[in-house]
């Protein structure tokens, strides 16, 4: 028995999956391999019903083709109806009921073929019975129908019970029903009527309750996964369409009747599809009348109202807000009608902002009415005040702002842009951006581009040319731009004129060369010190001096007592200690002091700088930094000494000359004196003498 069960259980999810998978599948190949799956179902149905092909189990009966491929057939059924409407449903019904009623008929046809020719009767298909297959083809197109009134009065606002609910009551009752008509109407007046019927009952309990979660799970995902709404339709809806499929009689005035009925059919369908798509939108809708009566809402609106939708039929505007609304709104319907045209007007609600479009429409009678829709724009004006605000932002950047397109189309043209390059945002938008700004030296453009794509940003300068023809460089960075995917889809760039500064900074670096030149050929170096730090900072100019090297001696930076140790003479470091320790306490503001002082080079030896510094001080008079110079002086101090000592050596020779020609001048004298002495003339006149 559990065996029998077992197989019977997997049987039935193997089939309820197939037909409900083969409705899924719809979006994409309509519902005709749906209907085919239905009547190849009812084949199988109707044989397995004629062979007697049953199980057993608990003292119970389950007739395998009422069970199992029945109850396939009515899921089947039940979701074309519930999602596809009453056209689909009388396709699927008309096609189970062909089915069963063809199965049979070629049964008999087949066992009437093989006596005709007098052959072995087909034990492999069975003798169809004329009264279990009419019960059976009668009470399925029965149940299918009252499957669909019962789905839709379940689900109507007097019971308005859960879809859950509302599902299962419906499959369990066309069970029922289907067993009271098809036992009776194929068993009834048997011996074995009534266990046929409690059996029956008590399958088809059982099998509603396990076919019920494949059901139930289809519908929530269908309707909710997957967006498929459960529409509401007249209770007899399904009657009306199958009642299409009879053969119009020939009688002109009931084919004009019959067709009035149609259009009426199709009016009401319209309007059901009208609202359900009206109720679909998140969009507020109304329709009122020329008294601006309200005539219909949809959902939305009723939800914004906080009444129920019918419950808006007939209310004025002064029924549902305050009088100051109703004021404006009233207004805005008149001047729709008046002007009898679109009329746009802005409401704010709290936080919330709301544009309404009324337009004039027309009613029955000819009578003319007015159609509104109010969308809620919040979210729409909070992007359009960012995006409002990013545009101010960039058009306050006094830098030049461009964006592009993947192929340099300007999507984006800044007021930087304008002003830098001359060029109206009018004149270049959606033009190339090679056309207007960009270097003006060769470029390939796509390498360029796949560049700044595979990295994602490029910076540099480059040298450009402004609408007037003048030349000038920018500093440029342009970044790839991509969407909410990832994916690329421009580029935006930032210009910086910076013709200026590159020139001042051509200047400066041509100033700095030729004052270190200067400072090189005057054997100089500048220094400064930093007092909160004690800290000499120094440059190459400076190490050139004292013939080494900012590498050799550690850095550009040392400390006041290793530059003591290092490059002044030890009996000279108190001297300079002193001087400099003078003038950073000194109260002058702009002090400034010489010195000069022995140092010592690199490799030893002892030359002499000449140091002229100066110090800078702060607001409270205090010496922050101390700017110098040292110029090597040992050519001009070795010059001096040899001088010195060269006037020396000549002085004194000046001296020992001088006194000998004094010795000779005091010689000729005593001459001339001896000679008047002894009566005779001068030797040496008074010019020698002198």
């Amino acid at each position: 028995m559990n065996a029998h069960l077992a197989v019977l259980m997997l049987e039935a999810m193997v089939v309820y999956l197939l037909v409900l998978w083969a409705h899924s599948l719809r979006g994409r190949a309509g519902l005709g391999p749906f209907y085919a799956l239905l009547g190849g179902i009812t084949a199988v149905m109707s044989w397995v019903t004629d062979a007697g092909v049953a199980v057993r189990a608990g003292g119970i009966t389950f007739m395998v083709g009422s069970t199992v491929f029945y109850t396939a057939i009515l899921l089947g059924v039940f979701v074309v109806y519930v999602f596809d409407g009453p056209p689909a449903t009388r396709v699927a019904i008309l096609t189970v009921a062909g089915v069963s009623a063809m199965v049979p008929v070629i049964a008999a046809a087949l066992h009437v073929q093989m006596r005709l020719l007098g052959a072995a009767p087909l034990g492999y298909v069975p003798l169809p019975s004329l009264r279990i297959n009419a019960a059976s083809v009668a009470a399925t197109a029965a149940d299918l129908v009252f499957l669909a009134v019962a789905w839709e009065f379940l689900g109507c606002r007097g019971p308005g019970m859960k879809t859950w609910l509302r599902a299962f009551l419906s499959l369990l009752g066309v069970m029922g029903l289907d067993v009271l008509l098809f036992a009776t109407g194929a068993f009834a007046g048997t011996p074995g009527y009534v266990g046929i019927m409690g059996g029956t009952l008590v399958s088809r309990f059982f099998i509603a309750l396990f076919a019920f979660p494949f059901l139930y799970a289809y519908l929530e995902w269908q309707s909710r996964g997957n967006g498929f709404a459960l529409e509401p339709r007249p209770i007899l809806a399904i009657l009306k369409q199958v009642a299409r499929a009879r053969a119009a009689p020939p009688d002109p005035a009931q084919q004009e009747v019959t067709a009035r009925l149609r259009m009426e059919e199709t009016s009401i369908e319209s309007e059901e599809r009208y609202r359900a798509f009206m109720d679909a939108t998140d969009d507020l809708v109304f329709i009122k009348d020329d008294g601006f009566r309200y005539l219909f809402a949809n959902e939305a609106y009723a939800r914004f109202a906080g009444r129920p939708a019918a419950s808006l039929r007939g209310c004025e505007d002064g029924d549902l807000m305050p009088p100051e609304a109703a004021a404006r709104c009233r207004e805005t319907d008149r001047q729709a009608l008046a002007r009898n045209q679109v009329v746009i007007s802005f409401e704010a609600i709290g936080d919330q902002y709301y544009e309404t479009r009324k337009f004039p429409v027309s009613l029955k009678g000819g009578q003319r009415g007015i159609g509104g829709i109010i969308r809620d724009i919040t979210e729409r004006r909070k992007a359009e005040e960012h995006l409002r605000l990013q545009a101010q932002l960039l058009d306050s950047v006094r830098e030049a702002v461009v964006a592009s397109d993947l192929d340099g189309r300007i999507t984006y043209w800044g007021k930087g842009a304008e002003e830098l390059y001359g060029y109206k945002a009018a004149e270049v938008l959606g033009r190339p951006y090679r056309t207007f700004a960009g270097s003006i030296e060769p470029v390939e453009e796509e390498a360029f581009r796949r560049a700044i794509l595979d990295k994602g940003s490029w910076r540099g300068e480059h040298l450009q040319r402004r609408r007037d023809g003048a030349v000038f460089w920018t500093s440029t960075s342009i970044s790839a731009v991509r969407n909410a995917e990832g994916v690329p889809c421009g580029f935006i760039g930032i210009d910086r004129d910076i013709t200026e500064a590159r020139t001042a900074e051509q200047a400066l670096r041509t100033s700095e060369a030729q004052f270190s030149n200067a400072l090189q050929i005057a054997r100089a170096g500048h220094w400064e010190y930093d007092v909160a730090r004690d800290t000499f900072i120094f440059n190459d100019n400076f190490y050139r001096i004292f013939r080494t090297t900012a590498a050799e001696a550690g850095g550009y930076t040392m400390r006041s007592a290793d530059y003591a140790r290092r490059f002044c003479h030890p009996d000279d470091a108190a001297l300079v200690g002193r001087e400099i320790q003078a003038a950073i306490q000194t109260a002058e503001p702009n002090a400034s002091r010489q010195i000069e002082h022995r140092m010592l080079y690199a490799d030893g030896q002892v030359g002499y700088i000449a140091v002229r510094f100066f110090v800078v001080k702060d607001d409270l008079g205090r010496t922050i930094r101390t700017y110098g110079v040292n110029q090597d002086i040992t050519e001009r101090k070795q010059a001096e000494t040899r001088l010195r000592e060269q006037m020396e050596e000549l002085q004194r020779w000046h001296k020992i000359t001088l006194g000998r020609e004094l010795r000779i001048l005091e010689l000729k004298q005593e001459v001339n004196t001896l000679r008047a002495e002894a009566g005779k003339p001068a030797k040496y006149d008074s010019a020698e003498t002198e």
